[in-house]
């Protein structure tokens, strides 16, 4: 589409040529008034046909029809300067074969040539008729036969256009394909991957959208949009893309069996959808057919079997849709093989990111389980992971923090201890205060720490929780020595749960803080060591009795062993 419309705009300029040998044709031969006045209207039509051409959208829209309807005009104001006196006598009608070899060229289509051809041939024959009155003088078979044979020239170049642009179509959409391969299986996280693949699909397909939808983990009758592109808005899973434009819709989820996408995958079978060539009737959720066109693919997965004799069966995980809207669009079904091939790409890197996902998941509940068995080993430290994750995520939530963060949060938390598995016991209940050399050595859990669990793909921020959570703001904390801005609010809010946990729980060389001492310690640190904002927040929680629950064991003991005090 984008090589026909710049052909058309070197048509103009080549329209103007004609244009220009025209009129030096009737120089003397007809009254200055008709020479502007064809020259004006000329121009004004080609004026009409470049402004047509510049935009792709407008050419789209109506500028092929257009170009066509100004070629039918040239050849008429063609026919009209042989009406002058002397006309025909001109070399006039040598430029009907311009015109007809720069149809070839411009637009390719059979029809539209033989078309005009056959409109040269019978404008150029009326007007020599009317012109001599009768059979015309001039040798006018072979001027007819040299305009058929540039008519014949005109089919040739058409169909040599298209052999070249179907090979350059080819290519590119095997370097499409290629690229899209190559971006699904370098290792990066699926949806952002996703969503470069259909950036370059909807750009190669001249569609106007495209999403993906995947089968719910939890609900395997649902689809859920996991990324979408359009050109108009990039929107992500989740987002509201209704809400934020109502010309760009893509449906959030759908049960299998409605809608296009529903449709798609409980059939198992591509579908390609062009204007008004779907029944009556056969309407999708999501999708207008009657005013553009849909392709769709399942994302299918063959599932493997221990008995070589076993049929091998397909499981669908998602759907693949691209929509288009542009008037005159139509997709084909070398189109719907590409999105096929990209449908098989795509169900590979899903089912791989959930098969990794889940093994990922396995590794982290073992870390857990793991670091729960190490905190139960000494009751001083039981279930402070827990308690720590669960402060850490109510003070988050205060405070606005995403959901991804949240995630984040509670995997960090859950494991920022892990690392004092490679901790001798005999440092980690010493029950007086620790030596330099003992402290240097429980100083090195954060690192350790960060080693078992990097491995496991756990994304940036977990791993960073897992290492930083004894920083401070002024830089003295440990290991790297982090300071303020250095620190994002996730470490700060677990910095500040950690240490709010160790003062609240008993310890082999000291008992619970009682509340003065802990609010003492949190003002006196508030902006060296913790963040000021994340301790007013812990005050409130406090202040509300948030925490009371939490900690009613703790507190509990340390009011026990004050009327024990009492009573010694």
């Amino acid at each position: 589409m984008e090589s026909k419309r710049r052909a058309e705009l070197i048509s103009v300029r080549v329209r103007w040529a004609i244009l220009a040998a025209a009129v030096l044709m009737l120089e003397g031969r007809a009254p200055i008034a008709t020479v502007i006045l064809v020259g004006v209207l000329a121009s004004s039509y080609n004026l009409v046909v470049w402004r047509a051409c510049r935009d792709a959208r407008a050419y789209q829209r109506a500028g092929r029809r257009i170009a066509e309807a100004a070629r039918a005009l040239d050849i008429l104001f063609l026919s009209y300067f042989l009406l002058v006196p002397g006309g025909l006598h001109t070399n006039t009608y040598l430029l009907y074969a311009l015109v007809l070899l720069q149809a070839g060229y411009s637009t390719a289509r059979r029809r539209t040539i033989v078309g005009l051809t056959a409109l040269a041939l019978g404008s150029y024959l009326f007007a020599a008729i009317l012109v001599s009155g009768g059979f015309p003088s001039v040798p006018i078979f072979g001027r007819l036969a040299l305009i058929a044979v540039s008519g014949l020239l005109g089919l040739y170049l058409g169909q040599q256009r298209l052999q070249e642009e179907g090979k350059a179509a080819q290519q590119q959409r095997l370097a499409t394909v290629y690229d899209c391969c190559m971006s699904l299986t370098s290792g990066q996280r699926l949806s952002p991957l996703l969503s470069r693949v259909l950036r370059s699909a909807v750009q190669e397909l001249g569609a106007t959208r495209g999403y993906v939808m995947l089968s719910d983990k939890d609900n395997p009758d649902m689809l859920l949009t996991e990324v979408a592109y359009s050109r108009r808005r990039n929107v992500s899973r989740g987002a509201d893309a209704t809400a934020q434009d109502q010309h760009t819709e893509f449906p959030k989820e759908c049960l299998i069996g409605e809608g296009l996408p529903g449709y798609v995958a409980a059939t198992g079978q591509p579908l390609l959808v062009n204007q008004g060539e779907q029944d009556e009737g056969d309407t999708f959720q999501g999708l207008e057919t009657a005013n553009g066109c849909a392709i769709a693919a399942p994302l299918l997965y063959r599932l493997g079997s221990v008995d070589p004799s076993a049929e091998k069966q397909q499981e669908v995980v998602g759907v693949l849709v691209f929509h288009a809207e542009e008037p005159g669009h139509r997709f084909t079904e070398e189109d719907l093989a590409f999105v096929r091939t990209l449908a098989s790409m795509v169900s590979v890197a899903a089912v791989n990111e959930r098969m990794y996902e889940a093994l990922r998941d396995t590794f982290v509940r073992t870390l857990e389980t793991l670091a729960n068995s190490l905190e139960a080993r000494d009751e001083y430290t039981r279930g402070h992971s827990q308690r720590v994750c669960d402060l850490s995520l109510m003070i988050a939530r205060h405070m606005g923090v995403c959901e991804e963060a949240l995630a984040e949060i509670r995997v960090g938390t859950l494991l920022h201890d892990i690392g004092k598995i490679g901790i001798p016991d005999a440092v980690l209940n010493k029950p007086g205060r620790l030596t330099d050399e003992e402290f240097a050595l429980m100083r090195q859990h954060t690192v350790i720490g960060y080693d078992i669990c990097k491995p496991l793909g756990l994304n940036e921020g977990a791993l960073m929780l897992i290492r930083n959570h004894h920083e401070k703001l002024d830089g003295t904390g440990y290991p790297d020595g982090l300071k303020g801005g250095e620190l994002p609010l996730s470490v700060r809010i677990v910095c500040v749960a950690d240490a709010f946990d160790a003062m609240s729980s008993r310890r082999p060389y000291r008992e619970v803080m009682d509340e003065k001492l802990r609010l003492e310690q949190f003002n006196r640190f508030a902006g060296t060591q913790f963040d000021p904002v994340v301790v007013q927040v812990l005050k409130t929680l406090l202040r509300e009795g948030k925490l009371d629950e939490m900690y009613r064991d703790h507190w509990n003991d340390l009011a026990t062993s004050r009327d024990h005090l009492r009573a010694a």
